[in-house]
């Protein structure tokens, strides 16, 4: 069936929010002709949408949740200037819905979850991100040298398999270790995340927090490497395809937000408590080392 005007509608974090962008590339591909509009939240992370090929118009608002079907919904749309009489069709990106709907959820890449959500199919779980060169001039102007980035930040609880609640976060003193092992060997660190996290203070490091998000996207893309958490700067480091390492926590399955495309990436899959400085040096070196020919499809492992 074709629709004049496609709506989507998501009050996701960063990382859900980029991980809906295949299957708005799904929805395009199949409606070439409608008007996609996708409504987010007033969030600085939601302006990552911005520029993106596939939406003709990103709406801002905090009128969250989306009504259910009926008079409510076509209120809420036209409360937004968007005509609700024209042949239309919402989708609501909603995290907690797909948590719901799909208990096997956690065996897939979230993006294809989200994909099965709506029975579309997708060529590429890697976010789709829009990076001009005005974004790109404006990262340049940071850089001091060779500069490798850290994502110190996770706001994602998880659950152990003691059941006790736990976090992705790498431990802090390593993070400063790593920063001063780094500057031994003459690189500039840049330690990146929302003006909500808490700063990393040290002489080792440069805190460049509440950077707009396509500035830090170009950031990313141009740094010698970035080392990260599992968070939606990891997934927006997928998204630019940067050299990364990834410290991903093993209470978390490895399918639900590896970058699998990413072509320039180690993933380190253990207990965060249990991976050392070394192990993350070794990792940064391994991609680092990497050559066009050397490049894979699919991010590697480290064990």
């Amino acid at each position: 069936m074709a629709f004049d005007e496609i709506v989507c509608a998501g009050n996701n974090l960063l990382g859900d929010c980029l991980c809906t962008t295949p299957t708005v590339r799904a929805f395009r591909k199949m409606h070439p002709d409608a008007k996609l509009v996708y409504v987010v939240q007033n969030k600085p992370h939601c302006r990552v949408l911005e520029g993106n090929p596939d939406i003709d118009h990103v709406i801002y608002t905090d009128e969250f949740p989306v009504p259910d079907p009926g008079p409510s919904r076509r209120a809420w749309l036209q409360n937004l200037g968007i005509d609700a009489s024209a042949d239309s069709e919402l989708r609501h990106f909603d995290i907690h819905a797909l948590h719901r709907s799909h208990p096997a959820v956690f065996k897939d890449h979230l993006s294809r979850g989200f994909a099965r959500m709506f029975a579309v199919s997708i060529d590429s779980v890697r976010p789709v991100v829009t990076v001009d060169a005005a974004h790109r001039d404006a990262a340049r102007a940071l850089l001091n040298g060779r500069t490798i980035v850290f994502g110190m930040h996770t706001t994602s609880p998880v659950v152990g398999k003691d059941r006790e609640s736990t976090l992705k976060d790498w431990v802090v003193e390593r993070w400063l270790r790593l920063a001063r092992e780094l500057r031994t060997r003459g690189f500039d660190i840049i330690a990146v995340g929302s003006p909500n996290d808490q700063r990393l203070e040290s002489r080792y490091l440069r805190n460049f927090y509440g950077l707009p998000i396509l500035v830090t996207a170009a950031l990313l893309a141009e740094a010698a490497c970035v080392v990260t958490v599992e968070s939606g700067l990891s997934h927006l480091c997928h998204a630019v395809d940067a050299r990364m390492v990834l410290i991903f926590s093993r209470d978390v399955p490895l399918e639900w937000a590896a970058p699998e495309e990413a072509t320039r990436c180690r993933v380190i899959y253990d207990d965060p408590r249990f991976v050392t400085c070394e192990r993350v040096l070794a990792a940064i070196k391994s991609v680092m080392a990497m050559r066009p020919a050397d490049e894979r499809i699919s991010a590697s492992t480290a064990r």
